[in-house]
């Protein structure tokens, strides 16, 4: 009885540090998005500054410069300068974000396909995917183990749960147990299996684990070499312009 408890409590545990996770990604969600719109805000704002002050608004068109680039951290988009100096921005599928003032605001519903925004939906999904999965796992042993709706007066199963709408949150361990009066265990599977099920969850989350880890690795390196050739287009060489100076001075 103590060792089906102490299970219950690891079980509810994890399930518990599940739920954490998805609703420390739900907040984060909401806020990226919050971010995202707040900075689709600022660029029509500024691209309507830039449409009145005309050639004379380096520091309004480096400020949008800033902006675009943070907000192309969070969600993938393709930038259109017009000939006016105002930008256009849509997301990867041609969805418009910004047409000159005009803003369309980026929600849970929109469909992003890279970025800080999407990998936090992927996130949510693979959480959800190994919470379930847990919950099978824990339920299928239960039911191995011996699991009915309510305890009985004498000689019940091990574990109190609903078979049909299970959760790892409500299951219990049957209080009218003891040394007297001994679980009898009607089986209706297979603990090797059960066991068997845990293991495979496991060895797939650990697998999945190390593939992410590799891939951070892999994009770190493909960023670091990508950001070194736009800072050589776009950036300030202090070598350079030294020489330039050298060079107008005499």
């Amino acid at each position: 009885k103590e060792r089906a408890e102490a299970f219950v409590e690891t079980a509810q545990s994890m399930d518990r540090a599940m739920s954490n996770v998805k609703d420390d990604l739900n907040q984060q969600l909401t806020a990226t998005t919050d971010e995202a719109n707040g900075y689709l805000k600022q660029i029509a704002e500024l691209n309507t500054s830039i449409l009145r002050s005309g050639s004379q608004s380096n520091d309004l068109l480096d400020k949008r410069d800033v902006l675009v680039e943070k907000l192309s951290e969070l969600v993938p988009i393709k930038v259109k300068a017009q000939t006016n100096g105002v930008y256009n921005i849509t997301l990867r599928n041609g969805t418009s974000l910004v047409d000159g003032s005009n803003v369309t605001k980026i929600d849970e519903n929109s469909v992003v396909t890279g970025g800080k925004l999407a990998g936090i939906n992927e996130s949510l999904t693979i959480v959800a995917n190994y919470q379930n999965k847990l919950n099978d796992s824990v339920k299928e042993f239960a039911v191995a183990t011996g699991m009915s709706a309510s305890p009985a007066t004498a000689g019940g199963n091990l574990f109190i749960g609903d078979e049909n709408n299970f959760s790892i949150a409500n299951l219990k361990v049957n209080s009218t147990i003891s040394k007297d009066n001994p679980p009898v265990l009607n089986q209706a599977g297979n603990p090797q299996s059960a066991q068997d099920s845990f293991q495979s969850l496991v060895g797939e989350l650990g697998a999945e684990s190390q593939s992410a880890m590799n891939s951070i690795a892999n994009h770190e390196a493909a960023l670091m070499a990508t950001e070194s050739h736009r800072q050589s287009v776009t950036g300030v060489s202090l070598d350079e312009e030294m020489a330039n100076l050298i060079k107008y001075q005499h």
